[in-house]
């Protein structure tokens, strides 16, 4: 489990703690920056690569510290067993905003390049960028990289958790131009392989901040004041939800072949069920 503060208030200090499933008793603890210091927290949860005992996580902002803090802004990799440190990569300085957070979750996936099969994750960061790397050697840096968004400055941050259908990776965003459109949000298929877009979904009532989430043939993103299906073969858009009261903020579930979503608006908010 990931360790953070609500909106940096106060920051604290980032970790990532390993629990007792039973007990919940805490069993190891790696701390994102130094003892005495804040920042780096974990916002998205981490996740497992089962197949090689680690974990991925990305971290926010460094706070004020004396000493150097080499966990923040970055995508970490611990083993899972003990949150043994393995590796790591920080965004680079002139590469970061103001407020240039991971606010993500990683996503494992796959590609062939050069024709050997490569192991990678990916992460989305406030500064507007996806990122893919090697999950060998993510401290070497990114193997591709593109923006999802324009930085449009106004908090409609780039913090949504992709999806991996086992050929293509689905990222979705806020305000970005889609030829010579302005849209509000977008969903892109994309290729594992060079981050090449395979199609681009244009979405003009609301932008995307939560993961999106698949089932075969499917993808299902939350979007302002609507709820959206999409065919993953090209983009279109198959279902159409309005919610004039509430907006769709979190990622859909699936559950025995019902779609749940929930829906938010000042101190209240309501759970959505479809038939898939």
């Amino acid at each position: 489990m990931g360790v953070a503060s609500v909106g940096d208030c106060p920051l604290v200090q980032g970790k990532v703690v390993q629990m007792d499933a039973a007990t919940g008793a805490i069993l190891h603890t790696f701390y994102t920056v130094p003892s005495g210091c804040v920042g780096a927290s974990v916002w998205g949860s981490p996740t497992l690569d089962e197949s090689d005992d680690a974990i991925y996580f990305a971290t926010g902002n460094s706070g004020r510290c004396s000493k150097p803090e080499p966990y923040a802004v970055a995508l970490v990799k611990l083993r899972a067993s003990d949150l043994s440190y393995i590796d790591s990569w920080q965004v680079p300085k002139s590469k970061q905003i103001p407020d240039s957070d991971f606010g993500s979750t990683p996503t494992l996936f796959s590609a062939t390049i050069g024709g050997v099969t490569k192991r990678l994750v990916g992460a989305m960061n406030k500064n507007t960028k996806y990122y893919a790397f090697d999950r060998s050697s993510i401290g070497h840096g990114p193997i591709w990289h593109f923006s999802v968004s324009c930085y449009c400055g106004r908090g409609e941050n780039a913090i949504s958790p992709s999806a991996w259908d086992g050929t293509h990776l689905y990222i979705a965003g806020p305000n970005t131009t889609i030829g010579k459109k302005t849209c509000s949000g977008s969903l892109r298929a994309v290729n594992p392989a060079n981050g090449a877009f395979i199609w681009q979904h244009c979405l003009n009532d609301g932008p995307v901040y939560a993961a999106v989430t698949l089932s075969p043939g499917l993808a299902f993103i939350s979007e302002g004041h609507y709820f959206l299906v999409v065919a993953t073969a090209n983009g279109k858009t198959l279902f159409r939800y309005l919610n004039s009261n509430e907006q769709f903020l979190g990622p859909a579930s699936i559950s025995n072949g019902v779609i749940y979503v929930g829906s938010y608006s000042e101190g209240a908010g309501r759970l959505f069920a479809f038939g898939l």
